[in-house]
Parts: structure tokens; sequence; C-alpha cells
């Protein structure tokens, strides 16, 4: 079966391992993913997950992957496994370089450059207010936000039918 040569490609080629730490967190954070998430796609984003923890053992398993993981099984359907398998790798791997590490550097540099953004052009339109620290002031913590948005590829925070239009594009 295609699908199971694909699934098996991590250890006919270098025995890659899925450490026992992304395999836990994986299983947890499955359920966790989204209430409407079938059976079917469960399963695929199991798949999909633990076969990139093996594919790319330097990475593993980060939280927030399983709501892109899901953002592209439902893009490409559930048929089309390994080809969803292939664009979230892509993304993780190449799109978002640094996102999915301990350090993190790859998100915390694009949120600062967010962070900056939001800054120049608020104060060309308002000049006498500084937005991120009157949103801090009310409590909003923009820097954690944004962090949150890109980690999660706007995910969470844009409609699917957006993102799928989205992806199109890209």
């Amino acid at each position: 079966d295609d699908m199971d040569s694909w699934l098996g490609l991590g250890e006919k080629r270098g025995g890659f391992k899925a450490g026992e730490a992304a395999l836990q967190q994986i299983q947890k954070d499955i359920p966790r993913t989204e209430v409407t998430i079938t059976p079917a796609e469960s399963a695929a984003l199991y798949r999909m997950l633990l076969t990139f923890a093996r594919r790319y053992p330097n990475v593993g398993y980060c939280q927030g992957m399983n709501n892109i993981g899901l953002a592209v099984l439902r893009t490409t359907g559930v048929v089309n496994e390994a080809q969803g398998f292939w664009i979230f790798a892509g993304l993780c791997d190449r799109v978002c370089p640094g996102y999915y590490s301990e350090s993190m550097t790859g998100v915390q540099v694009d949120a600062l450059v967010v962070e900056r953004l939001i800054k120049e052009q608020h104060a060309e339109k308002y000049p006498k207010v500084n937005v991120i620290d009157h949103m801090e002031s009310l409590g909003y913590p923009v820097q954690m936000k944004v962090t949150q948005w890109l980690v999660n590829l706007f995910v969470n925070a844009i409609p699917m039918p957006m993102l799928q239009v989205l992806s199109l594009s890209v």
C-alpha cells in the first residue's frame, strides 16, 4: 500500500525515531485539537505528526503543530494524507524555520517584527498614542498573542474557509 510505504519511510531510510515524549504529547494534543475533529481526521493527524517527529527528530513535535496539521488535512483532504504531510513538513521546515524548536528563535524574531510594524503603522496615523503600550496596560499581552498566532500560523485566528483561500495563493 502506498500509504504504508510513505509512513514507513522513516524506518526504511535510517530508522527515524519519535521520542517517547513527542509520542505522548501527540497523543495528548490530538483530542484537544478541535471539538469537530472526526475519527478519520484524528487518525490521519496522528500519523502525520508521528511521521513528522520521526522524519525531523531535531524538531520532533511541538504544541501548535496539531492545529496546523488539521488545517492542512482539511485543505488537502484526508484521502490525500501524503500530500498533506509534505505540505505540513514544508511549512514547518522551510516556511517557518526556527518556529518549532526549544528556543523558538524564528517565531520570536517574527513576533518582534510584527510588533514593530504595528507600532510604526499606528504611529503614522496616531502619533500621540502608543498602541502596544496601551493594549498591554489593558492586560492584553501583544507579543504573547502575536507569538500564538504565528506558532499556529493563524489557524485559530482566521476562519477555515479564509485559510483555504489563502493557502491557494501561496
